[in-house]
């Protein structure tokens, strides 16, 4: 049953109960999540794909967030490049209701580094999907006829990665609000992983 407050991580079935708004929302879910009070909010987080069964209703802030893309370094013409944000949504007031859906997390791109790369070795971030809403993964950063390009955001409201342009070594930041970062000392970053949260208040 629900837990009073904290931090858990679960794999598997597993079974919370929450009272809001005078009625009772309960849940398995097949994937990994974290469940933790902040304050006057109680946030649920899915961190892994997995089939969500709900019993009873509540309304929460749905906010869902795709793959950001990897970054990429050539080491042979010192280009660096960062990659896109994922896609990002929030939706207020969302009623979720008995049923069953199936949450889809997209992971990050993996960065890479190469020499005289001229074209692309990092990784897109995934795609997350759930409660009828898609949010599209950053591309990574590349090249193209040896000249550097930063990722392009997800969809919706993913930022778009960078470069300082050709054989200019420094760090870059990844595209908003995940994208893969060129850190210093010089090194191409993985974009961050996806995930879904629902808030509800107490």
């Amino acid at each position: 049953m629900g837990s009073t407050g904290g931090c858990e991580r679960m794999i598997g079935m597993l079974r919370r109960r929450l009272m809001s708004g005078g009625g009772a929302f309960e849940f398995t879910y097949t994937g990994q999540f974290t469940d933790k009070i902040e304050g006057s909010k109680r946030v649920i987080k899915f961190t892994s794909s997995g089939t969500l069964n709900v019993s009873g209703s509540v309304v929460a802030v749905l906010y869902l967030l795709a793959g950001g893309g990897g970054a990429q370094y050539d080491t042979g013409y010192e280009n660096v490049m960062s990659g896109g944000g994922g896609g990002n949504l929030t939706v207020n007031d969302f009623m979720l209701s008995d049923g069953t859906y199936n949450l889809v997390i997209g992971k990050g791109g993996g960065g890479c580094a190469g020499q005289y790369v001229n074209s692309k070795c990092s990784g897109d971030g995934g795609d997350t999907t759930g409660f009828g809403y898609t949010c599209t993964g950053g591309t990574g950063g590349g090249e193209n006829l040896y000249t550097p390009y930063g990722g392009t955001g997800g969809k919706p409201n993913g930022g778009n990665g960078s470069t300082p342009g050709k054989g200019v070594l420094r760090a870059v930041a990844g595209g908003k609000p995940n994208g893969g970062s060129i850190s210093n000392p010089i090194q191409a970053n993985s974009g961050g992983d996806g995930y879904i949260t629902l808030t509800i208040p107490l």
